[in-house]
């Protein structure tokens, strides 16, 4: 299956085009008007200007707006097909990324990716759409990977229903690395290894061994996974153990969208903070679990990206949290703005 052509170029009044500075240019006239000038012949200069103060133009990626801005030999000129957004002000959300075909974002926990149950207005998606609509009322997100509203991470979204379709297909060749950080109540009993598939619930309730079996694996126990599978399997080390939590890396080998709550969940080590889990921290106001770095091909260009999140300094602290001052405690306590902030 081919990739889908990009949607940049198909409007007649502005066609989306590239130039590199040392193509045209010569020595001593390197301002962008100058070169753009140079670059669109049919273009008066006039309307060039215009161009750049409606945000059509970036160098390397970045927007500018600035005629007389000096360039560098090199440098990536692109005249985009519509306007580049400016940066969202939100306080839960920010774009990382951004093109014609995809919109990569940083989402806090505190707000839902898509619709959901009575969530319907209040989503990432519909935050980003409504920001995004204000520079080209046409345009519509799809969802590629979803985190749940109390996790927080990486979150891609396609700008065509082709390119969602195309990169759900194709998500293992396109998608390298998707790596989660976590802290789980508890510790596993090896420090590295293998996260299976959840199991059925009334399976996990016959189950009359140890329930982390049915979980956690040595790395070296063969095992069946279907790869086609969105639930996925993962491979885990453990990053530091604390008084009471472990902090994990957890590294998703198939699948577009993580079972890292409910497999957790089911091994009895819930994430700190999932009440359904039977958390000791009920009231954190969020689930430990963050999308940190993502490592992809870009779908029409092959361009390889890599996308980082920190570690919360939230992690930080619950593994400094011991279980008999957690019922009285919460790590949150002494940080009462960052408790607002997850809420």
């Amino acid at each position: 299956m081919k990739a889908p052509h990009s949607t940049s170029g198909s409007r007649k009044a502005i066609s989306a085009r590239q130039w590199f500075v040392s193509d045209t240019a010569e020595e001593g006239d390197l301002s962008l008007i100058n070169f753009l000038q140079s670059c669109l012949p049919d273009k008066s200069r006039t309307t060039v200007k215009q161009l750049l103060r409606d945000r059509f133009v970036s160098v390397d990626g970045i927007a500018e707006t600035v005629a007389n801005r000096s360039l560098q030999k090199g440098q990536k000129v692109e005249l985009h097909k519509y306007p580049i957004p400016d940066e969202i002000h939100h306080p839960l959300l920010e774009i990382l990324y951004q093109d014609e075909d995809l919109l990569v974002c940083a989402k806090k926990p505190g707000i839902s990716t898509v619709a959901s149950g009575m969530d319907r207005q209040h989503t990432a998606m519909r935050i980003l759409s409504t920001h995004l609509k204000t520079y080209n009322t046409k345009i519509k997100l799809f969802m590629l990977n979803r985190l749940d509203k109390d996790t927080g991470g990486i979150v891609l979204f396609a700008k065509s229903r082709d390119a969602q379709e195309y990169i759900t297909r194709q998500w293992t060749e396109i998608v390298e690395e998707q790596v989660y950080h976590a802290v789980i109540e508890g510790r596993p009993e090896e420090d590295r290894g293998i996260l299976l598939k959840p199991v059925a619930d009334k399976q996990n309730k016959d189950h009359k061994e140890d329930p982390a079996s049915l979980i956690f694996s040595s790395e070296n126990r063969i095992f069946n996974s279907d790869a086609s599978s969105s639930a996925g399997v993962a491979s885990y080390k453990v990053i530091r153990h604390g008084a009471y939590c472990s902090l994990l890396e957890i590294s998703l080998k198939h699948g577009r969208n993580n079972q890292i709550r409910r497999q957790m969940r089911q091994a009895g080590l819930p994430l700190a903070g999932d009440r359904h889990g039977g958390s000791i921290f009920p009231e954190l106001g969020c689930v430990a679990l963050q999308c940190t770095r993502l490592v992809m091909r870009h779908p029409i260009n092959g361009q390889r990206m890599t996308f980082k999140q920190a570690i919360p300094a939230l992690f930080r602290r619950l593994m400094q949290t011991s279980a008999s001052t957690s019922e009285t405690k919460t790590p949150l306590d002494s940080k009462s703005q960052e408790k607002k902030r997850y809420k």
